[in-house]
């Protein structure tokens, strides 16, 4: 007990004897150059702030504020020269697109459009994300939001441990049901019922917007199983469809049936998934529900 209170008040010793009252937060030791960069930030404004939607991209606005996060009356703080705000899709770090350049008023509201992001990086589908940033420029240089080779950016020089701190505003798609994405080659994830071999394809028919159809390869003479998703809650719904006429496994178990049962079965168009839970039944009698998961590859 002893050493450590001896090592903690040499400790102490050092500390206080090492800074001086007048020194500020960082002592200016001579051959150190000090650079003081900005405090900014950027934030979403009211009734700006809410998911792109794809299939309406044209018509999308987003707009951002772009302020100092004090007041510059202390001649240490410097202001900017100039800000540009920058963006990148899906994370990538390595294709930073301008989204406004050469601001230099603060506070500064900045609209973009959909058709802009279209412009910048191309088509805009469901499951993209956006992520802005900004560059700052001041003591003649540059400080990027997304420097090369992965470097903390201007979020590590310009206040991240600040109160009220913005360096990065995330702007998602909402997901919406896309019917081409539930159409063609499908993996087996999962089967309770084991009719789907675990690895094997099965092929989904698009029907028309809202509806697609599949087929068990494990009944004779197999029949199509239609499906509906609901778009804007992206839930899967079937009523009792015959699939066939016997289980190739059980041929005494004739007219099987399927129906998608309860609330659960949904599609994931970021993922590709189908997760939908199967009541088969017999004419002998009934199974109970079996959980069936796809993947689109």
């Amino acid at each position: 007990m002893k050493k450590n209170i001896l090592i903690y008040s040499l400790l102490a010793t050092l500390i206080f004897v090492g800074c001086k009252k007048d020194d500020g937060p960082i002592a200016k030791a001579d051959g150190i150059s000090l650079e003081t960069v900005p405090y900014m930030r950027i934030t979403k404004v009211a009734g700006f702030t809410a998911d792109i939607i794809p299939s309406t991209i044209a018509s999308y606005q987003g707009k951002i504020k772009v302020e100092l996060l004090y007041s510059y009356t202390d001649n240490d703080l410097k202001m900017p020269e100039k800000v540009d705000l920058v963006i990148i899709k899906n994370g990538n770090r390595n294709d930073v697109k301008i989204l406004k350049a050469g601001i230099t008023t603060f506070p500064s509201e900045v609209t973009f459009t959909g058709p802009e992001l279209v412009a910048l990086f191309g088509s805009v589908v469901t499951c993209d994300g956006f992520q802005v940033g900004y560059d700052v420029y001041a003591n003649g240089k540059k400080y990027e939001a997304w420097p090369a080779g992965g470097a903390i950016g201007n979020g590590g020089a310009t206040g991240i441990n600040q109160p009220f701190y913005s360096a990065f505003l995330t702007y998602n798609t909402k997901v919406e049901y896309v019917p081409a994405t539930y159409s063609g080659t499908f993996k087996v994830v999962s089967d309770a019922f084991q009719d789907f071999p675990v690895g094997s394809d099965v092929i989904l028919t698009q029907i028309n917007a809202t509806q697609f159809s599949l087929m068990s390869p494990a009944v004779s003479n197999p029949l199509p199983f239609i499906l509906t998703v609901d778009p804007a809650t992206l839930i899967v719904t079937a009523p009792r469809q015959k699939i066939g006429d016997y289980f190739l496994w059980e041929p005494t178990y004739t007219n099987p049936s399927i129906a998608v049962t309860g609330t659960t079965s949904f599609v994931s168009p970021c993922t590709k998934l189908l997760t939908v839970f199967l009541d088969y039944r017999v004419d002998q009698g009934g199974f109970g529900a079996q959980k069936l998961v796809l993947q689109k590859p």
